[in-house]
């Protein structure tokens, strides 16, 4: 929930939005960050508007957020950028500043714009960049690449949250909810995570999916990948509404070990 609301906080700057609102976000991530105790669990309570830079507007987005993996003003800022842009946040040494002076002086809105643009020397006659920093960014350009394998979190869990939603809609299903890096909030996806509460024959019906690998049932939890063709594959942790809590705290992470 932090790193996203870090994420919303940048995404405000590199619209060019107010500065205020983009460092009570960024204010709101680090108090949200040293929390111990759950948000949802302190949102139930009311106990998180008493936090530093918490006030009512931001529980409404963080129960928004919890509830479907985003919330509204972040689906507007990211439908205001070029879809390639945040993707420069990912280089090294780039931060919003200086990739809203690339977009908005060289119109680069994607990795491969900004390679290009180091090729031809154009970035070092940049005011703040020069030679080195040009140098730099083309070195970094493919490994960044490396990540677009994966997606970024607002992609990643929109498109679970749809897969969630048709989950529910399932017989046999009594509850679904992102787990894994997507509860975390990671930046970078490289798999939706979810857990899923069902019974044998609705697990059984998931496992004869197409693209589903074999079940493995000697971990911590039950487990099933579904691979997809040029998207995120879903990875589902099977649990039981009596152990749902223990599960969903255990899935979560920072890994199912």
């Amino acid at each position: 929930v932090g790193k996203f609301l870090n994420r919303t906080s940048k995404l405000i700057e590199l619209t060019g939005g107010n500065v205020f609102r983009a460092r009570a976000f960024a204010r709101a991530a680090r108090t949200i960050e040293r929390l111990e105790t759950p948000v949802a669990t302190l949102i139930a309570s009311g106990e998180i508007l008493a936090m530093d830079g918490i006030g009512k507007g931001l529980v409404e987005q963080l129960s928004e957020l919890l509830d479907r993996g985003t919330f509204q003003l972040a689906e507007e800022l990211e439908a205001a950028l070029p879809p390639g842009v945040p993707d420069l946040l990912l280089i090294p040494g780039l931060g919003t500043k200086k990739v809203r002076q690339l977009w908005q002086d060289l119109g680069i809105t994607s990795l491969d714009e900004l390679e290009q643009a180091a090729k031809d020397g154009r970035i070092a006659a940049l005011p703040g960049f020069g030679a080195k920093v040009q140098t730099n960014l083309l070195s970094s350009v493919p490994r960044v690449r490396t990540y677009r394998a994966h997606k970024r979190y607002a992609d990643g869990a929109a498109d679970a949250h749809a897969f969630m939603t048709s989950l529910t809609e399932s017989p046999g299903v009594s509850q679904v909810a992102f787990t894994g890096a997507l509860r975390r909030g990671m930046d970078i996806l490289a798999e939706a995570e979810l857990l899923i509460s069902c019974t044998d024959d609705a697990w059984d019906e998931l496992s004869t999916t197409a693209n589903a690998d074999a079940p493995v049932v000697d971990q911590p939890l039950p487990t099933l990948q579904i691979s997809r063709d040029g998207e995120l594959p879903y990875r589902l942790y099977r649990s039981q509404d009596h152990t749902w809590g223990h599960d969903l705290a255990l899935s979560t992470g920072p890994a199912l070990l």
